[in-house]
């Protein structure tokens, strides 16, 4: 509150650069689901229908005879192969984050323990003579 004054603001004034921002605290509520943060509010039924809906509207376009029915069936396997290709891709990074295959040597080059008992016993070397 200090820091805001000593920059100019004061009581009544919103935020940001025009000081046209929000003039009222941020407000706590209490969430009682476990939807997460940014969740919505759809529940089972909401999601099937949702689904539902989805599956019948891509069943008209692939049996309708309308051109631009099929024009936009044609474009969906587009789609598919779109979301495939970003699943391959996340595919990717998380075998790259798995380190169960690598061997006891590999893992202690990585986490870098080889070398400081390589230099451990070239100082050991040293102190004994």
């Amino acid at each position: 509150f200090n820091l805001l004054q000593k920059m100019g603001w004061s009581v009544g004034d919103g935020l940001g650069k025009d000081r046209g921002g929000r003039r009222e605290f941020v407000r706590v509520k209490k969430k009682s689901n476990m939807k997460g943060i940014g969740g919505d509010g759809m529940t089972n039924e909401d999601t099937f229908r949702e689904a539902t809906d989805l599956y019948n509207n891509l069943l008209s376009r692939l049996n309708s005879t309308d051109p631009e029915a099929a024009k936009e069936a044609d474009r969906t396997p587009s789609t598919i192969k779109g979301a495939l290709a970003k699943r391959n891709l996340y595919g990717r990074f998380k075998r790259t984050k798995d380190t169960s295959s690598y061997s006891s040597k590999a893992m202690s080059e990585i986490l870098g323990r080889g070398k400081e008992k390589k230099a451990d016993s070239d100082g050991e070397d040293e102190e004994g003579d």
